[in-house]
């Protein structure tokens, strides 16, 4: 938690959490070092693009997705059409990254890296429940966004903004292991804290 920015009153109401869980007989270890976990947004834009870009290259208006219905020459014209009109600008611009940090040229430098460094952090989560190590957690308790929620509207298209939201999440994902959001309570404008 110390590691990464999050606003304060998101960082009180996790320590109000702690308090409460140590009231009620918790052990608390306070450090816990997880040092790859800071890679998890970079690992998880690789690795979520190159996924999207797999599982939708067979959304061709063949037998999956939209099907443009006009006359085309050749199925290539169909695919072009099928996908252009089919996809939103998102998932577009998925496929694209995914087809491009997964191109041969890339691959080492992006994908494969992006492959072990969710390796390391999934040794953070391993190091730190192993019931033999120096941690022997049975959970691990952070926030579920760096900031409260975000005003209906306040962030859409930012896709940055939007992603960092996922920065204490998404080593979880990486680790293969569950998580679970709980409400914290509700910050100073109204909205809640996760």
């Amino acid at each position: 938690l110390r590691e990464q920015p999050i606003s304060s009153e998101v960082e009180d109401a996790v320590w109000q959490a702690v308090a409460a869980l140590a009231d009620a007989g918790a052990e608390i270890i306070d450090q816990v070092p997880m040092p790859n976990t800071r890679f998890g947004i970079p690992v998880y834009f690789v690795i979520s693009r190159v996924e999207a870009a797999s599982n939708l290259h067979r959304y061709d208006g063949v037998k999956y997705g939209y099907r443009y219905n006009r006359q085309v020459a050749d199925l290539r014209e169909l695919y072009r059409r099928s996908r252009g009109r089919g996809f939103g600008p998102q998932p577009k611009l998925r496929i694209l990254m995914g087809m491009y940090v997964s191109a041969e040229q890339y691959e080492k430098g992006y994908y494969d890296q992006a492959l072990r460094v969710r390796t390391l952090i999934r040794r953070d989560f391993e190091v730190a429940f192993d019931p033999e190590g120096p941690y022997r957690l049975d959970c691990l308790l952070t926030a579920t966004t760096p900031t409260t929620a975000f005003e209906i509207g306040a962030v859409y298209g930012d896709s940055v903004l939007m992603q960092y939201a996922d920065l204490l999440t998404v080593a979880a994902n990486h680790a293969g292991v569950p998580g679970l959001s709980l409400p914290a309570g509700i910050d100073s404008k109204g909205l809640p804290i996760g």
